[in-house]
């Protein structure tokens, strides 16, 4: 028997996919082949060939087609030990080694800002939420990086670039963004798996900052020795399930009061 996994996309879907059926072919002892001209369009920087469990030829009579995204009961430290193991070894990126008062911010664009939000789950931070955490680590770190798409659509962006003379934008090659993303010791994490499947990749990361409500962190696992920081909302923001980027949504992304994003307190 052999799986073939089947495009999915987004970078950090496509590693948990690529993590999901490793796992499936080392507990049933199987082979995984894919579309190489496709799947490297999402994960060009991994030698998916170089996988173990990797064959490129394959009997077509057992085959099973999937993205193989969602219904893997897999533990988080399995997963760890799954990207440590079979992926993590096959990337090949020329890591920027950031210094440790640079903070990198990650700022999801793109698609998410088309009519309709394309996806309902997907609610992007208020611009408060990265100011908060810009005024609380104003001290502690020189420069701030925003890493984003080239669209810009996101409101945040502007309003972060407008925000101090720290900031720094870049909408850079997948390549290059993803060096200095796993070059970079503290990350402030929006919403979405990115960010927890590169912590998995990275050397150097040791802090993250995100919110409550969309920690994908806790669900997928993290690594030892990195401190997560957790911030929170007092008051209501955009409910989860209903993005739609309506003018409503948008404003409410431009203006949530920051007095309204709190740091989360352990054991609180």
């Amino acid at each position: 028997m052999t799986y073939l996994l089947e495009q999915v996309n987004y970078l950090g879907n496509c590693i948990i996919s690529l993590s999901n059926v490793i796992y499936l072919c080392k507990k049933q002892n199987v082979k995984f082949s894919t579309d190489l001209s496709k799947f490297w369009t999402k994960l060009p920087f991994v030698d998916i060939e170089k996988i173990p469990f990797f064959v490129k030829e394959f009997e077509n009579k057992h085959v099973i087609k999937s993205n193989f995204f969602n219904g893997i009961n897999m533990s988080k430290e399995e997963r760890l030990e799954i990207i440590t193991k079979y992926i993590k070894p096959y990337v090949n990126i020329n890591v920027k080694e950031l210094p440790i008062k640079t903070c990198v911010i990650h700022v999801r664009s793109g698609e998410i800002f088309e009519q309709g939000g394309i996806h309902k789950n997907y609610i992007q931070p208020p611009f408060a939420f990265y100011k908060k955490i810009i005024d609380d680590f104003y001290n502690i770190f020189d420069e701030f990086i925003v890493i984003t798409q080239k669209d810009r659509r996101n409101p945040v962006i502007t309003l972060l670039e407008n925000c101090s003379d720290k900031i720094k934008i870049q909408s850079s090659s997948l390549e290059y963004d993803l060096s200095v993303l796993l070059g970079a010791q503290s990350i402030i994490s929006g919403f979405g798996t990115f960010i927890p499947m590169i912590l998995f990749l990275s050397d150097k990361i040791k802090r993250i900052f995100c919110l409550e409500y969309c920690d994908y962190f806790n669900f997928f696992g993290t690594v030892p020795g990195v401190e997560i920081i957790k911030y929170d909302f007092s008051k209501p923001y955009v409910s989860p399930g209903s993005w739609c980027n309506s003018e409503e949504q948008i404003q409410m992304m431009k203006n949530f009061p920051l007095e309204n994003i709190q740091k989360v307190i352990l054991g609180e």
